[in-house]
């Protein structure tokens, strides 16, 4: 359920500055995959065995897409410098566009203005984590993973510049794993779900997609954001 109902464009002004928030206008319950796995296993049914790279292709994008509509929820990151207004900076993962820096399509808002329902803040250390640490080592991570991953599931054959978005690369999957890369604290939770990837290996006869973790739940990561309210300076 999405339920955007606050607002605080400048960040946590109790914590100090310069600080980190992982944000997400989804409530704090898990999604059930089960539903749309089977919505797009049927897609797959449409082409012959012989097609096994078309169905492993359309099948990701078919899931892509239901998350990319933004009807389950979204995640993203604020890096704010200080409380002056617009002194930071945003960082997200978007469909057709994969990472997303300060909302520069006119289709995104990852902005400190967007309402949100869950945020966790956290002060950083301004003089080792910096914005250009986390676009150059943390975030170029994130975007070479996202194309390995698209090329495993045969939705892309080359790398792009920003990744690619895809129902393992999504907005929940940045964020929490941007996080984790910050925090150097492991949330597992914020990437796992319900769905078992093995068993989905199985039915498709495909068992290198084992190789995937899981699909990132919004769900998940409101819970995991829920369950760790607690301050922790890093």
């Amino acid at each position: 359920m999405i339920d955007a109902d606050k607002s605080q464009p400048t960040g946590d002004k109790n914590i100090g500055y310069p600080q980190i928030c992982i944000r997400t206008n989804r409530t704090a319950e898990r999604t059930d995959m089960k539903p749309i796995i089977e919505e797009a296993m049927s897609i797959g049914k449409k082409y012959p065995w012989s097609e096994k790279y078309t169905i492993i292709r359309e099948i990701f994008k078919a899931l892509g897409s239901e998350f990319g509509n933004g009807e389950f929820g979204h995640a993203w990151i604020i890096y704010f410098n200080s409380a002056t207004p617009g002194d930071n900076t945003s960082y997200a993962f978007h469909e057709n566009h994969g990472f997303v820096k300060n909302s520069e399509h006119g289709n995104t808002n990852d902005s400190a203005n967007r309402k949100y329902h869950l945020q966790r803040c956290v002060k950083v250390d301004g003089s080792s984590i910096t914005p250009q640490l986390i676009e150059e080592k943390i975030i170029q991570k994130l975007i070479d993973e996202s194309n390995n991953l698209s090329r495993l599931m045969k939705i892309t054959d080359h790398d792009l510049p920003k990744g690619v978005y895809t129902p393992i690369t999504n907005c929940s999957w940045f964020a929490g794993n941007l996080w984790n890369d910050i925090m150097m604290l492991s949330y597992e939770q914020s990437i796992e779900n319900d769905v078992n990837i093995n068993e989905l290996a199985d039915k498709m006869g495909l068992p290198f997609i084992k190789n995937i973790r899981g699909i990132g739940d919004p769900g998940m990561l409101a819970e995991s954001i829920e369950k760790g309210l607690n301050i922790l300076k890093v």
